[in-house]
């Protein structure tokens, strides 16, 4: 689940999961977490998985917020 809700939000919703995706997956990761890293601070891609499915997931929330405030 986490790597799905990460793969959508670096490749969109795509449903090839062959090597050629997979390695275009693992290099944003990659490129994001040396992006997001400083001399105090380091991102690994794990990170960068990690912060995506949270993201993913409060958004989700969100949403389902919304409904069940709507319907109440």
């Amino acid at each position: 689940m986490l790597v799905k809700k990460a793969t959508v939000a670096a490749l969109g919703n795509s449903k090839d999961y062959s090597l050629k995706q997979y390695l275009l997956f693992a290099n944003k990761l990659q490129t994001k977490a040396k992006e997001s890293s400083s001399e105090n601070e380091t991102f690994t891609p794990s990170d960068v998985e990690r912060a995506l499915w949270s993201s993913a997931m409060e958004t989700k929330q969100l949403a389902f917020t919304s409904r069940c405030r709507l319907q109440g």
